[in-house]
């Protein structure tokens, strides 16, 4: 859920300009990093494995495959499941706004 509230935000994006795929290409290029898709996260520096800890993107792969493999302890599974709910409640929000701005900013052209 919050993988699809991110990537339609970034998809309403388009409302205000011709082209969504730049910004859509650098989510996709940093979830990638930060989710553990493609290496695990314990190979990122020090600094960036804190901060990756507080955003959503590792709960997408990196928590689910601890979690399988029974590494993490119950404090921090219940954690992780807690900043998901945030994420989703910041996430719906964000996307929210986005929306109603957008769809008042809205012309078609054509028919």
């Amino acid at each position: 859920a919050t993988s699809f509230l991110m990537e339609s935000g970034i998809s309403l994006l388009a409302f205000w300009t011709t082209r969504a795929y730049g910004p859509f290409e650098i989510f996709m290029t940093t979830s990638s990093m930060l989710s553990g898709k493609l290496f695990p996260l314990t190979f990122l520096p020090l600094a960036l494995q804190s901060v990756s800890q507080f955003l959503p993107f590792q709960l997408w792969v990196w928590f689910p495959v601890q979690l399988l493999s029974n590494k993490l302890t119950t404090q921090e599974i219940a954690l992780s499941f807690g900043m998901e709910l945030v994420w989703l409640a910041v996430l719906y929000g964000f996307f929210q706004v986005l929306w109603r701005r957008g769809v008042r900013k809205f012309s078609a052209v054509g028919a």
